[in-house]
């Protein structure tokens, strides 16, 4: 079940808050109450892009589209628009925001919450903007954002290319009956918030199924994995290789 892949950390993180700039603020203005988001575009990029969709833990929740970027939330964002992975594979990455006191998924039934679903609804606004190519749409999400990873791909499973999820988890059931897009799913072993069952239960129910997935769990690893997630070149090289074509 666990990856032999090793992680080597080649993409660096700051810890400060300038590369924040590199993402503009917008809104996604569906129903009574905005939706924040934060999106990246490469400069000078020729013809149509992919889209990457990352979503932020509980911490990042609010409504002043910052902190979504933020403390643990930053190394997602940070990474799929650093110089490293943006100079092999230029691509648009779009950061939205959970409210306060609300979720991007159900957890009890492992379903997308009204927020989420709005989020995914913004790739048709960006279409109306910029060229997308939309057989490389991409998700990605930690803790929170790694439940909404894994309900995206089984309420939209036409939409996305491949997947990243971390420290997360999902509904076994629909997974196997409606999941087929490729899944890179982490996980610490000592995870004391969100069990790390709940990755070893979706994955194990999947590679029985025979769906395309690969598995990392970090024996010493906590909940706050991200650092060794986002900081390999690999994840990239892995994602991007996938298309819906």
């Amino acid at each position: 079940m666990k990856s032999a892949q090793s992680v080597t950390k080649i993409v660096r993180i700051p810890e400060d808050t300038a590369w924040m700039s590199r993402y503009r603020m917008g809104l996604q203005q569906t129903g009574k109450r905005p939706l924040p988001y934060r999106i990246f575009v490469p400069e000078n990029a020729e013809g149509a892009l992919p889209v990457v969709f990352h979503f932020h833990g509980v911490r990042g929740r609010g409504d002043d589209n910052v902190t979504q970027l933020k403390a643990g939330n930053r190394f997602g964002p940070a990474y799929f628009a650093s110089d490293e992975v943006q100079a092999k594979f230029p691509a648009i990455v779009v950061v939205p925001q959970c409210p306060k006191g609300k979720y991007w998924v159900n957890f009890t039934m492992g379903s997308t919450s009204k927020q989420l679903r709005k989020a995914i609804k913004l790739l048709e606004e960006l279409k109306s903007t910029y060229d997308i190519d939309s057989t490389r749409v991409y998700i990605s999400g930690q803790s929170m954002g790694g439940f909404a990873t894994w309900a995206a791909l089984v309420e939209f499973p036409e939409t996305f290319a491949a997947a990243v999820a971390v420290s997360g988890g999902g509904n076994v059931r629909k997974a196997r009956s409606r999941l087929n897009t490729p899944i890179w799913a982490f996980h610490g072993a000592q995870d004391p918030l969100v069990g790390v069952w709940r990755s070893r239960n979706m994955v194990a129910s999947l590679e029985k199924a025979g769906k395309p997935l690969c598995y990392t769990e970090f024996e010493e690893g906590k909940h706050d994995i991200w650092p060794l997630v986002y900081g390999d070149l690999k994840l990239a090289e892995w994602m991007f290789g996938f298309s819906k074509s």
